[in-house]
């Protein structure tokens, strides 16, 4: 079904959503709900036809760890109050296999190019990318060459058996070559989610982006780290923590604004998960070569961005000092702000409770 978000009684974004539940229990991406305030759901009653408005659904929660959220069926289009439990739709169940590298997959959604009719894709799962989630790790994303674009977010995938296998998330496009892959968020990771907890603020998805398709243009918080995790405790020892990272990629991270620059890989370098409480916290990268120009950009618990080039010990290296650190997850990049986007500088990217700013 197609899910029209809607902010005071106007659309302001659109994408799929599964029924998972006779009762009208939807699940859907996080980024398709965000910005809204109520949703307009449309359903197929010819197949070759354009969906049509036949219900209204409230926001049941979302999970701040991956981008999924589930909404309830609640009233008809035009406003009248229903009996979910009375609904009896048709719905989809979940694959209790993982599925495989070379496996086929199928996606159905509402993609724009599809001009708002549903639109079926079919490819073979090219990559399974595990992932961390309730301290364990898990098949998390599936990748695949099955086409994909923005309207798909939300969607279905589902392995040969018809069975549910995740929900269409992402594109990853690469300019050079011009390949694409899509990228599904498995149902694993969905299950893992909902045993954590759903979040139910609404106030937190104010802002939040409401673009389905991620790509190499742009810093993708929910990719595998390039580095590794790492998880500190206030009053850890030894302080300060290093771990070796390669700074620079494909990203020009200037379209965050503010103080952001250089380029940076579209995955996180290194993953913080943070706890305790502190005065403060810094994070600092020190290039192995003093005349190495780098940037830190840093995605901070509550979603904001902080950025830095040049604050350290007068000369080139990137500082962040953070006043009081959040607990929760803490998402760094490592730019290159050398005139050449391709050249890429290994260094030490330090994380402390000290002061790093005279480090060397």
């Amino acid at each position: 079904m197609r899910v029209v978000a809607l902010r005071n009684g106007e659309a302001v974004s659109s994408g799929s959503g599964t029924v998972i539940d006779p009762a009208g229990l939807i699940t859907t991406n996080r980024h398709v709900v965000a910005g809204a305030d109520d949703y307009l759901i449309e359903v197929l009653d010819d197949i070759n036809e354009l969906p049509v408005p036949r219900y209204r659904a409230g926001l049941i929660g979302y999970s701040s760890e991956v981008d999924f959220a589930v909404l309830q069926i609640s009233h008809l289009s035009g406003g009248q109050p229903i009996v979910p439990e009375r609904l009896d739709l048709p719905s989809v169940s979940w694959a209790e296999q993982s599925v495989r590298r070379g496996e086929p997959v199928a996606l159905l959604g509402y993609p724009g190019i599809a001009d708002g009719y549903l639109a079926f894709t079919e490819g073979i799962v090219t990559t399974v990318r595990n992932g961390a989630l309730n301290d364990r790790r898990l098949p998390m994303w599936y990748q695949t060459d099955a086409e994909a674009a923005p309207g798909n977010s939300g969607g279905l995938a589902v392995n040969a058996q018809g069975e549910m296998v995740g929900i269409p998330t992402t594109v990853a496009a690469e300019e050079r070559t011009g390949g694409r892959l899509s990228r599904i968020l498995g149902v694993n990771a969905i299950a893992a989610a909902l045993e954590a907890g759903l979040e139910t603020d609404l106030s937190r998805l104010e802002g939040a982006a409401a673009d389905p398709v991620i790509d190499t243009s742009a810093l993708d918080y929910q990719a595998e780290p390039n580095f590794g995790s790492v998880d500190l405790e206030a009053g850890f020892r030894p302080d300060p923590y290093w771990t070796e990272v390669l700074a620079g990629g494909a990203v020009d991270v200037s379209y965050l604004g503010g103080d952001c620059v250089g380029h940076a890989s579209s995955a996180p370098d290194v993953q913080l998960y943070w706890r305790g409480t502190s005065d403060e916290l810094s994070i600092l990268f020190v290039a192995d070569e003093e005349h190495n120009d780098t940037a830190l950009v840093v995605n901070l618990p509550d979603g904001t961005w902080a950025c830095n080039d040049d604050a350290a010990n007068g000369l080139l290296d990137p500082l962040i000092v953070i006043e009081p650190p959040q607990e929760g997850r803490y998402d760094i990049w490592v730019g290159s702000y050398e005139p050449d986007p391709d050249q890429s500088i290994w260094g030490q990217l330090g994380i402390s409770e000290l002061d790093l700013g005279g480090w060397r």
